[in-house]
């Protein structure tokens, strides 16, 4: 069986202040499209094998 298990992520210290436009813009691409991109790149083969488990793991301050 195949087994995905989307556990990147990060955060953002300082104040939202002196935070620039591209920094929350990373944190999205991180936990967003990043985890589908990985989910969908082994999607066909995970189908393939007939039992596969996809994982999303996160944390209060993701």
């Amino acid at each position: 069986m195949d087994v995905l298990v989307n556990n990147a992520g990060r955060t953002q210290v300082g104040a939202f202040t002196e935070t620039t436009d591209r920094e929350p813009r990373d944190l999205f691409e991180l936990h967003v499209f990043d985890t589908a991109r990985l989910t969908r790149a082994l999607l066909s083969r995970m189908r393939e094998q007939g039992h596969a488990l996809v994982e999303n793991i996160s944390s209060i301050g993701g």
